[in-house]
């Protein structure tokens, strides 16, 4: 598996709007042209809506926000462990959302393992319940856009390289294609440390959809549909464990040697050729992964 040993390298910063800095990949282009992608891809932005969420995201992001305040209330103690939560009706009227909303926000309180449905009783607080970790397992499509509206992500650095032979077999290209990677950090609002590390691979010919601020939400995948038009079908993944090297230790704030769980996910369009590949790297005391099946 591919594995790039250095989080820096050559890159170039600037500015396209008031407050917002963006890393270039380092092609080899004039600057003048550089600006210029850099208007244009703002331009195109705007056009394109790619700051604009969709009416299932803007629901998702009302349930993940209310799931959000009630585990913090869970936690602080305000619904004591083994005591029922309001009902849905109660909840739906209490916040102004819908019952859909509650429902939602509740399936990811079950989750997290901080509330449990109890046959006749109804919903109630989980008797060990903890703070949650940072980052738990993600089973389908809905579960991978959820994760994005629970963190925010924050851009390290944006490069460009040449396929060697193992980057090549990953992405599925030809030794010395221009491939681009975007690496950022993965937080929740209610853990200081990183929860995760993220590497984003696409072909250098679609680079422009790493252009991203330093701290944003919206997954790639994402704006390369909506850039590039692209529809994007199925997303495969691998898991392996490691052991994290001493710069990726440091970058995580966790101690080097800490095992880690190294996720490889592969998202193909419906022809099934590969346009985006992601490395994420989750330390063992940030990750947790719970789910039930039937026997």
């Amino acid at each position: 598996m591919y594995h790039r040993p250095s989080l820096h390298g050559p890159s170039l910063a600037s500015p396209v709007g008031a407050g917002t800095w963006l890393l270039l990949p380092s092609f080899d282009l004039p600057w003048a042209d550089r600006q210029g992608l850099c208007r244009q891809m703002k331009s195109r932005s705007k056009k394109l809506g790619i700051a604009k969420l969709t009416r299932d995201s803007e629901d998702r992001r009302l349930y993940v926000s209310l799931a959000s305040s009630l585990a913090r209330d869970i936690v602080k103690g305000s619904y004591p462990s083994g005591h029922k939560l309001p009902s849905e009706k109660a909840l739906t009227e209490a916040h102004s959302v819908s019952r859909h909303t509650v429902r939602q926000a509740l399936r990811l309180l079950r989750e997290q393992g901080l509330i449990a449905s109890r046959m006749g009783v109804g919903t109630v607080v989980h008797q060990r319940a903890v703070t949650p970790k940072a980052f738990t397992a993600i089973r389908n499509g809905s579960d991978l856009r959820d994760s994005f509206l629970r963190t925010k992500l924050r851009m390290v650095s944006l490069h460009s390289h040449q396929a060697d032979k193992q980057l090549a077999a990953m992405m599925e290209c030809k030794m010395g294609s221009v491939v681009a990677e975007l690496c950022y950090l993965r937080s929740t609002p209610s853990v200081e440390q990183p929860h995760g590390l993220t590497r984003v691979y696409v072909s250098g010919e679609y680079a422009s959809a790493l252009i991203v601020p330093d701290v944003f939400e919206m997954p790639v995948y994402q704006n390369m549909e909506r850039m590039f038009g692209f529809v994007f079908c199925q997303a495969s993944e691998e898991k392996s464990a490691i052991a994290l090297d001493r710069e990726l230790a440091q970058v995580l704030q966790v101690p080097p040697g800490e095992p880690a769980l190294r996720i490889v996910r592969r998202y193909r369009d419906a022809r099934m050729k590969l346009l985006l590949c992601s490395v994420s790297y989750h330390p063992s005391s940030r990750y947790s992964e719970q789910f039930n099946f039937s026997l």
